[in-house]
């Protein structure tokens, strides 16, 4: 609908997409030139799309980003120059990218709150009440403007009794010069999960390990507990902003509110859970998704390697790297590698030492 010029790159993008149409297949070509076809496609999008309506894009997390997205990620920029495109990204100071160094890129600063936004945040939560003289001081002091620490420290104190009443109107129990305020924002949410009830923490436990998104389907999978149970957890644990619904269609999923509540989750249970939960996710997924096996290889490799099954994971990147090869190389490429990391320690067999020769002339196209 932007141009009708589009229409004979439309085999490419929908098998970019991982929705080929069998009626109309891509051309079999070199993946590096198909990846600079899809390239072309992108900078051809960017600009008619700009003279069609001005647009702004959001990055969330780039820090989290891998290669092949930061790729795809840097052409997407190239393709801003002369566009009524905004892009705006955030991230932690160790992300570094070679559009930062482009006269159009400006870099702002997300500095703590000031003292004077401290007072006005927590004054909206917990309110004027004579009791809780002082209290925005300790809060100030000990949260250094962090407004997520700010929100979780609250939080603890409500759920520990310390503070009632609803928001923006709450008061005290006991002297502000009673309270122990945790030091370390890791420690309030530590304690947050454990005052939990144990099938609520036994559920976020089981979430955590999934992923910082997780899919309702698999996680009742993985937990063993009946539906009714698991809406109810996960509603008590939406309720005490854990958790949020982050969608509905065509299959529930819901998010960790903030990376550092699936951090904190997931340490706080012992590593022989972990890897058996990691095991069990890995195969669920296999089993409830058969039609998205390509699409899901990373996460399964992912997962078979965190639950220290290192073949399974050495079989799934191989897969995760065929898929790839045919979009991105250096996508490739790093799964190969890790492939042949994988088959290191393991015993001497046939099938180590085919992946092996399948990795190494993988990695060797992947660099071509």
């Amino acid at each position: 609908m932007l141009d009708e010029s589009f229409r004979e790159a439309l085999p490419l993008v929908f098998e970019f997409l991982a929705v080929p149409d069998p009626k109309n297949p891509a051309p079999r070509i070199h993946p590096q030139v198909k990846q600079g076809q899809i390239y072309a496609f992108l900078r051809g999008l960017v600009r008619a799309r700009s003279k069609s309506e001005p647009l702004v894009v959001l990055v969330d997390d780039l820090h989290w980003i891998d290669s092949a997205s930061d790729a795809f990620l840097a052409e997407f920029v190239e393709a801003l120059e002369g566009t009524r495109t905004l892009y705006l990204g955030n991230f932690r100071p160790e992300y570094k990218a070679a559009w930062m160094r482009k006269s159009s890129y400006q870099q702002i600063a997300l500095n703590p709150l000031s003292p004077n936004e401290i007072d006005a945040l927590v004054g909206d939560l917990i309110g004027t009440d004579p009791s809780t003289d002082g209290l925005i001081a300790r809060i100030r002091e000990r949260t250094g403007g962090n407004p997520f620490f700010i929100e979780e420290t609250i939080q603890g104190l409500i759920e520990t009794g310390r503070l009632q009443g609803i928001r923006g109107s709450l008061r005290l129990e006991g002297s502000v010069a009673a309270l122990d305020l945790p030091a370390p924002v890791q420690a309030v949410l530590a304690a947050r999960i454990d005052r939990l009830v144990d099938n609520e923490k036994r559920i976020l436990q089981t979430a955590a390990v999934i992923g910082k998104t997780f899919l309702e389907r698999v996680l009742l999978d993985v937990a063993g507990v009946l539906t009714d149970q698991l809406t109810a957890t996960l509603s008590a644990l939406r309720d005490k902003e854990f958790v949020y619904e982050e969608r509905l269609f065509p299959e529930v999923e819901y998010t960790f509110k903030h990376p550092l509540t699936q951090e904190v989750a997931l340490q706080s249970q012992l590593a022989s859970r972990r890897r058996r939960v990691h095991a069990a996710v890995a195969a669920a997924t296999e089993r409830l998704y058969p039609d998205k096996l390509d699409e899901n290889a990373a996460l399964i490799a992912n997962h078979w390697e965190s639950a220290g099954d290192a073949l399974q994971a050495a079989r799934w990147n191989k897969r995760a790297a065929e898929r790839a090869g045919v979009n991105s190389p250096i996508e490739a490429g790093r799964h190969w590698r890790k492939v042949l990391g994988l088959l290191e320690n393991l015993h001497e067999n046939e099938e180590k030492i085919s992946l092996g020769l399948e990795s190494r002339y993988g990695t060797c196209r992947a660099h071509r």
